[in-house]
């Protein structure tokens, strides 16, 4: 088995164009110290300049509520040809059945948009109840129109650590070019 490794990631909520300055500086000390970067645009602008950034490793959506703009299938086609993954957080569809709905549509939309490919799944629970099983995940990718069992469990497994290999050599490119520059 492999060791545990401990990852840090910082997730900024995009709604305006300055927003992305703050993420222009990831060559900045303060943000050299995250591991993974995630984007949450919450306008259809934000979404589209989220989907054309190579220093992004995830554009986080909150599944549960509804979006306020479409997920085009050649913005995300063109994130994931970037090697970016959209991860769709489920602690929210465990709460009412409004939420519950709002995430089976938002799912099935970003599944039919990214033809099943570069999407994960995480909690964001508040507290350890908001937590499934992988299976449980699974079967919850399946209802929202994932095709197949391996591409549901893709969401929970090999798509993650896609993420995390991608952000590792996203990381080992900007200090190779530090070293050759500096």
């Amino acid at each position: 088995t492999l060791p545990e490794v401990t990852l840090r990631r910082l997730t900024v909520q995009l709604d305006e164009s300055k927003q992305f300055d703050m993420l222009q500086s990831s060559a900045s000390p303060e943000m050299r110290c995250f591991d993974l970067l995630a984007a949450m645009p919450t306008t259809a602008e934000a979404f589209a300049r989220a989907c054309s950034r190579d220093d992004l490793d995830i554009i986080a959506l909150d599944a549960s509520t509804m979006l306020e703009f479409a997920l085009r299938p050649d913005l995300v086609l063109a994130a994931l040809k970037r090697g970016l993954c959209f991860e769709l957080r489920y602690a929210g569809a465990l709460r009412s059945d409004t939420c519950r709905h709002y995430f089976i549509a938002n799912a099935a939309s970003l599944l039919r948009a990214s033809r099943g490919r570069g999407v994960i799944l995480s909690s964001a629970a508040n507290d350890p109840f908001g937590l499934r099983g992988h299976h449980d995940l699974a079967n919850l990718m399946l209802l929202c129109g994932a095709r197949g069992m391996d591409m549901a469990l893709a969401a929970v497994s090999s798509n993650c650590k896609a993420v995390v290999d991608r952000a590792f050599q996203r990381r080992l490119n900007r200090f190779a070019k530090e070293v050759a520059t500096g």
